[in-house]
């Protein structure tokens, strides 16, 4: 009822006693109503009562670091370490080496949000983490004494002694003797031929007909032909690591593998001797042989042998010569490759170790295979006629 006594009012409404609302009242229509706070306040639990807002509730009211509310103002504080940027809301390091603030007594060490103070050699830092105070006491140098254990070089470490070598040795278990390094039996050395040991190091030589590199590890072919040593009176045939002698037409070689001995005496034909020494020595060179004459060398041979037109082979003495002398046919080349150092094989590049499928010969110049197997290293299968009238080939022994 209205103060006129006449007229009704809504129960529900913001005419009577503000609607109960502590700051404001709003009238929503069909009787109901709301309350309102001011600006920096917000409702309680009631719907009816203000209570200031705390800014620092919502994200953190934008402090990187930490906020603090002052009548619905945002305050912004930073850690211990850091001080407050120019926008009142962002912190930043603080060096205190810089501004002082640390106050070490020898030196500053600034870091994110703190700092560490260091001392000088000798002093130690005291319990206020600021002061230095000097370290009494002897420090002993471990190597002084006996060279620390050491063979070769001592290194003073705080753990003590440290150990090391001169080149071309090695500590040992103990790890204070020093002892040889053995690089030929390691696989240490660059040497291709023969390698020798020595205290501290070792040097390469090579086997005969070879010569050591300027690089002190590889070995060169020594051409005795063309180097003029061989010592052979007609022509000179090189070979990897060594050479061969050959005669003229109607020579053959002496015993000494090296002089040449006339087949018909004296009566050589001058016309040819002529011919020949015209020619003179010119240099041809065939796959790891070198020739000292033109390739007509091939008709000249170490040893008489010669046809007959009945296809007979003969060789022998002077009288056999003379009593075949009309069936005398051209001299052909028989050379032979020898190897040395117990290798063996068309190029002298093969050794016992080599051999795959079988054992190696008494004498170490080849391999002698196994059943159903052949070649330089026995790594081929021979092959088999098989089946009736041996008409199928087979590579598997029957």
């Amino acid at each position: 009822m209205h103060s006129d006594g006449r007229t009704c009012i809504a129960v529900n409404s913001c005419s009577v006693l503000n609607g109960g609302c502590e700051h404001k009242c709003v009238d929503v229509g069909n009787n109901q109503y709301r309350c309102e706070c001011r600006r920096n306040y917000h409702l309680k639990r009631d719907g009816r009562h203000c209570e200031l807002r705390d800014p620092c509730k919502e994200r953190n009211g934008g402090c990187t670091h930490l906020c603090h509310s002052d009548g619905g103002r945002v305050n912004c504080s930073c850690r211990p370490g850091f001080m407050l940027s120019g926008d009142g809301k962002n912190c930043e390091d603080m060096d205190e080496c810089s501004s002082g603030q640390a106050k070490c007594s020898h030196g500053c060490v600034n870091m994110l949000g703190f700092f560490s103070c260091v001392c000088h050699p000798g002093f130690e830092i005291g319990a206020d983490g600021k002061q230095c105070y000097r370290i009494e006491m002897e420090i002993v140098n471990s190597c002084e004494k006996n060279n620390g254990g050491c063979s070769h070089h001592c290194e003073h470490t705080t753990n003590g002694p440290l150990c090391s070598c001169n080149q071309g040795y090695r500590l040992d278990q103990d790890r204070r003797t020093c002892v040889d390094s053995n690089e030929c039996v390691s696989e240490g050395s660059c040497c291709s031929h023969v390698c020798r040991n020595y205290p501290g190091g070792y040097e390469c030589s090579c086997r005969t007909g070879h010569r050591l590199n300027p690089d002190g590890c590889g070995c060169d072919d020594i051409d005795e032909c063309l180097v003029e040593t061989s010592g052979c009176e007609h022509y000179c045939v090189n070979t990897l690591g060594t050479y061969q002698c050959f005669c003229r037409v109607g020579f053959r070689l002496d015993q000494d593998q090296h002089s040449c001995i006339s087949l018909y005496g004296s009566d050589l034909d001058e016309e040819e001797e002529e011919q020949e020494e015209d020619e003179g020595l010119e240099v041809d060179r065939l796959p790891d042989l070198l020739f000292r004459k033109a390739p007509q060398l091939l008709r000249y041979t170490a040893a008489p042998h010669y046809s007959r037109d009945d296809g007979h082979h003969v060789s022998g003495s002077e009288e056999e010569l003379e009593i075949h002398g009309e069936h005398r046919g051209e001299l052909k080349l028989e050379s032979t490759i020898v190897c040395l150092d117990g290798s063996f094989g068309n190029d002298c590049s093969v050794s016992c170790e080599d051999c795959v499928n079988g054992v190696c010969s008494k004498n170490r110049d080849r391999c002698d295979c196994s059943p159903g197997w052949t070649g330089t290293i026995c790594n081929e299968k021979k092959n088999f006629q098989m089946g009736q009238g041996c008409e199928r080939v087979s590579s598997d022994p029957p």
